[in-house]
């Protein structure tokens, strides 16, 4: 972790810098350099199509007051169907996202084995693995090693 403890610790800004560089290393092994390059433009995809779609298509609503009565009824039903329609997709996209930043930071040559190995010692005694983040992904994670949950 040389990479995070060299970092400036001054402003909030720094902070915030320094604490995405912490939860990037904690999470997936890997320095926020490397993230940044091998990691997040290649997963982010789908999700930037997403939000570039709602940011399209939401900057042309105009306040309710700015409508006649009989409109807002049918603007509000309109909008409330987009956004469930939008929320629908965005969250299995986030599930792919959050799987596809752990596989490929696990593909880097210079990620931290660490995490795998704590995680594959608390495997070996029958132990799920988890990882921070979303149960959904702790899930995925826990398929693709084969772990499955034991029932209590």
């Amino acid at each position: 972790m040389p990479h995070i403890n060299s970092l400036p610790n001054h402003t909030d800004s720094t902070k915030i810098a320094r604490d995405r560089a912490i939860i990037i290393f904690g999470e997936f092994g890997v320095s926020i350099a490397d993230f940044d390059r091998a990691v997040l433009p290649t997963c982010r995809k789908e999700m930037d199509g997403l939000s570039d779609e709602y940011e399209s298509e939401t900057r042309s609503w105009v306040p309710f007051s700015h409508l006649n009565k009989v409109a807002v009824a049918h603007e509000q039903e309109y909008r409330s169907n987009y956004n469930k329609q939008y929320y629908e997709k965005i969250g299995p996209a986030r599930d792919r996202q959050n799987a596809c930043f752990f596989e490929l930071s696990q593909k880097l040559p210079q990620h931290s084995p660490e995490i795998l190995k704590s995680n594959a010692r608390s495997a070996s005694h029958g132990a799920s693995v988890l990882l921070p983040g979303t149960a959904s992904m702790n899930k995925t994670v826990n398929q693709k090693l084969g772990i499955a949950r034991k029932a209590h």
